[in-house]
């Protein structure tokens, strides 16, 4: 504790100090159990204390000074400011280091707006008493605060008090209250204190605090220090905890609890008793309040509460109410105290370490963001870390603590620290883990047995489990040992994002509901809203411009689609890329439905509900139509557009996306469409036949793509599976589209759907642009999917009439210096096997039926078999009750690959099977058509 100034003659003021935080300290100093550390004040030392008392509880502080330093040299006077507590100002009597009398502690409040003494006769015996009475004094306003300043187990020698105890004793047999024991001896310090004050004020309320482990007592057990005669205002305190769900009695109830306090003689003094040592007081003034509480109460500022509520509502206050700090909860899920020697590596730096890789994952169960500045994690011996400034925990995202600072990886998004004091000291035959405030309030602790060797232990299921289980055994997946930052099987608590590359806008969409906008500002500015700056965040595309939220304290809800721009900067709180995004709420279990408008252009800016890639190709229309089924995806790392196509559909957690409407009210993207990977802007195998040609430009990362699509039921004119050429984002960017025709109006597309069998060829005019650059440009084939042996892709150049196979083996990507003459391209596309009287050039070696693709689908669908040799074919489709739909026969087929189109618009949504029979034999398959 640092002196910083001096007033009022020797009294000397230690400033930003908290309450809370000193008396811990003092706390630290009492001579503990079977030690000699308290001295019995002899009857001019009561004398002399009883005078000083007199002084300061009179608020007469340089006279009680005075008194103090030449009376007693041991103790000094101190004036604490506690800048936790509204720049509360306390006068507070305390011992020199080291301990030499063992006479206690004492606050004086000048402002106080209670006459309440609060009294801690057992600080170290019943544990947590300290904090609940610093709490209790600050919250109620009290007048003075009394603290024991020794263990009541600590002197050999016996008081004279009234009657006898085990507490001490440990073969259980009575013996006389210590001298100790200051709720048990009268000739003490501590009785003293309350004494001078119940002089000065007749009607001073005084608030006796204990702890007590007896299964035959209530968690609140009440009394006025008598056996009988309970006065209303113990009633009205019992009510009051009852009424907060708290089991609580006092004497009269029939409890069996004998934890009454008629020893107690403060309680004695209180009621009247002129030698409470040894008499018991003939009246009960309901002035004293011995409380009895078990440890779930004394514990924690949460169990503190409606103890010190209750009394707020008997005692009268100055003004205004007792209000507390809302501590919302956090949760130890999973400590690894006794790393494997060979597979604990918990921390993936590659190596084994006893106290690097031990670690405690703490999750902020709350509904709101925690900020843990320099919060405290202690262990039953001392402190072993100071959380870092500015550390805000999302609700349910996981604060990591390992040994030491050697951690690799980012831990299902948590935020990682390394104990401050260089360990954790996990006990490996058990510990009490507790997480504190600064000002040392108790807010949760776990205690954990040290049964476990090599292994984590964790909650199961994860957070809302009471019992700590064994990983391994807690993972049926695979029985891993530990999973530091993640739920048990490796699923994150909270869906994250890591933005890299360089700055720019990203499209994006939440992976909850109702993500609140305020979040994302914690981790990278957004501007424009209440500044003079450009906005960098809007939430929707109207049909003709962007729109930002009204406020950032809207929400985003699931399936709606914003976009971002990101700095990669540390400018006005920006931060450098890459970093993490984090998102609050609840990840959709169910079906998700997006409402769409036929506004202006018709384009809606919607995005991917969940928090893993979904399939785009799984979204059911409702209610009208849409232009085309395809997404444009912004891609950052290009300066423009992708479709869904060009990623097989896949879209990631996280990702917005462009969608063309035409008259539909919505989409639905169901929960079966989620599947495994994506990446923000592993994708899975698909039958659907492309083609992505790209544009790049040699200087500057800037790219654009245009997708050739095969498709079983791409129709002649516009489609689904055409899409619409976007302009970029960026203000710097390669243009690349073909001219196509949409209800006969030219149209610049970013893809195009050509359908699977075709006989005349197809000639698409290109278009090559740059925008606030001039580089050359490169021209190559980026991707190719499922592509038949027979499509020729041809690159015409109409100005040198120079024609390129561009699926050629051999091919080469094509330099276009700056852009050569925009207009003078052409895609040519054939089909090499254009009859339909030829059979493959592969010949099948056996009869095979195909699963139908797209499945689902809504509402066509194709159906491929493959011949050995020529056949007839029966193509038959029935419900799953068997009930024959439709029924086509060829009377004879040629040998190779065969497809059929099914359409099933005329039909209900639901599972149907199709079966193929030819002279080989019937073979069937299921598809499921999904409106």
């Amino acid at each position: 504790m640092g002196i910083t100034v001096s007033i009022n003659a020797q009294i000397t003021s230690e400033n930003g100090n908290l309450m809370g935080e000193f008396i811990n300290y003092e706390q630290n100093l009492i001579p503990d159990e079977d030690s000699e550390g308290f001295v019995v004040p002899d009857s001019t030392q009561l004398e002399q204390w009883k005078r000083m008392m007199d002084l300061f509880v009179a608020e007469s502080y340089s006279q009680a000074e005075d008194s103090l330093s030449a009376n007693f040299s041991d103790y000094e006077m101190v004036l604490l400011t506690d800048t936790s507590f509204i720049d509360r100002q306390y006068y507070l009597i305390r011992e020199k280091t080291p301990v030499t009398l063992g006479w206690g502690l004492y606050a004086s409040d000048p402002n106080y707006q209670r006459d309440v003494i609060v009294g801690v006769p057992h600080p170290i015996y019943d544990s947590f008493t300290p904090q609940q009475g610093v709490n209790m004094f600050q919250y109620l306003g009290g007048r003075l605060l009394a603290m024991a300043g020794t263990h009541r187990c600590s002197n050999d020698e016996a008081s004279f008090s009234d009657g006898t105890t085990t507490v001490c004793n440990d073969t259980d047999t009575s013996e006389k209250f210590k001298v100790s024991d200051m709720a048990h001896y009268d000739s003490t310090a501590f009785q003293i204190a309350h004494e001078s004050l119940k002089e000065l004020s007749s009607n001073v309320y005084a608030i006796n605090l204990h702890g007590h482990a007896s299964s035959s007592c209530e968690d609140v057990f009440l009394s006025n220090g008598r056996e009988d005669d309970p006065q209303p205002g113990l009633q009205a305190v019992r009510d009051s905890l009852i009424a907060d769900n708290v089991d609580a009695a006092m004497t009269g109830d029939g409890s069996s609890c004998t934890l009454i306090g008629s020893t107690n003689v403060q309680g004695r003094f209180i009621n009247g008793s002129t030698t409470p040592a040894t008499e018991a007081p003939d009246n009960n003034t309901g002035f004293f309040f011995h409380v009895e509480q078990s440890r779930d109460i004394r514990r924690s500022l949460a169990g503190h509460i409606p103890v010190i509520d209750a009394f707020g509502e008997l005692i009268s206050r100055s003004f205004n109410t007792v209000t507390f700090p809302d501590y919302p909860s956090l949760t130890i899920n999973e400590i690894h105290f006794n790393p494997d020697a060979i597979n604990g590596d918990a921390n993936n730096n590659g190596s084994v370490g006893s106290v690097s890789d031990e670690f405690l994952e703490i999750i902020n169960t709350a509904d709101t963001t925690i900020a843990l500045d320099k919060w405290i994690v202690a262990d039953n011996t001392s402190d072993r870390h100071v959380i870092e400034s500015g550390t805000n925990i999302l609700p349910g995202q996981a604060l990591l603590l390992f040994g030491r600072d050697t951690f690799d990886g980012d831990f299902g998004g948590a935020t990682v620290q390394a104990a401050s004091t260089e360990t954790l000291s996990l006990n490996n035959t058990g510990d009490k883990i507790s997480i504190k405030t600064p000002a040392n309030d108790v807010i949760t602790f776990v205690e954990y047995p040290g049964t476990e060797s090599g292994v984590s232990i964790t909650l199961n299921p994860d957070i809302t489990s009471d019992t700590l289980v064994s990983h391994s055994t807690a993972d049926t997946d695979d029985n891993s040992l530990f999973s530091p930052g993640t739920k048990i099987n490796g699923d994150t608590f909270l869906p994250f994002v890591e933005i890299d590359g360089n700055s720019g806008w990203r499209m994006m969409a939440s992976p909850t509901s109702n993500l609140p906008i305020q979040d994302l500002v914690a981790f990278s500015p957004i501007q424009g809203f209440g500044d003079d700056h450009d906005k960098n965040f809007y939430t929707n595309y109207n049909g003709s411009s962007w729109e930002a939220p009204s406020s950032l304290s809207d929400s985003i809800k699931n399936g709606e689609g914003f976009i971002f721009y990101f700095f990669d900067n540390t400018n006005a709180e920006s931060s450098e890329l890459p970093l993490k995004l984090r998102a609050t709420g609840s990840v959709p279990s169910s079906d998700v439905t997006i409402d769409l408008h036929t506004s202006g252009d018709n384009w809606n800016l919607i995005g991917n509900p969940f928090d893993s890639a979904i399939d785009f190709s799984s979204i059911t229309i409702n209610g009208g139509s849409l232009a085309s089924s395809v997404g444009q995806i912004y891609d950052p790392s290009i300066s423009n557009y992708v479709t869904t196509t060009s990623r097989d559909d896949t879209v990631a957690a996280w990702q917005g996306l462009f969608i063309e409407n035409s008259s539909a009210s919505s989409i639905t993207i169901p929960t079966s469409a989620q599947t495994d990977g994506g990446t923000f802007l592993k994708t899975r195998s698909k039958d659907l036949s492309y083609v992505v040609l790209t544009l790049r430009s040699t200087e500057l990362d800037l790219a654009d793509e245009l997708v050739i699509v095969l498709s079983p039921t791409a129709k002649t004119d516009w489609d689904l599976l055409d899409a619409e050429e976007l302009t970029s984002l960026s203000i710097n960017y390669v243009s690349f589209f073909g001219i196509g025709e949409k209800e006969e109006e030219e149209i610049r597309q970013s893809q195009f759907s050509i359908p699977v069998s075709f006989e005349e060829q197809i000639n698409i005019p290109l278009k090559i642009g740059q925008v606030g650059t001039n580089s050359d440009l490169i021209l190559s084939v980026s991707k190719l999917a499922n592509v038949p042996d027979e499509l020729e892709l041809t690159l015409h150049n109409q100005s040198t009439n120079e024609y390129i196979d561009l699926l050629e083996g051999s091919f080469e990507p094509i330099i276009l210096k700056e852009g050569n003459a925009t207009d003078s391209y052409q895609l040519l596309l054939s089909n090499s096997a254009n009859t339909s009287t030829e059979a493959d050039p592969e010949v099948p070696a056996r009869f095979e039926v195909y699963q139908n693709y797209p499945n689902p689908f809504n509402p066509s669908t194709n159906i491929s078999y493959s011949l050995p040799e020529p056949s007839p074919v029966l193509i038959e489709v029935f419900n799953t009750s068997g009930a024959l739909i439709r029924s086509t026969a060829f009377d004879q087929q040629v040998r190779g690959k065969q497809s059929f189109s099914f359409d099933g618009s005329s039909l209900s949504s639901g599972m149907y099977i199709y079966r193929i029979t030819s002279n080989f034999g019937s073979k069937s398959g299921k598809m499921i058509l999904l409106k």
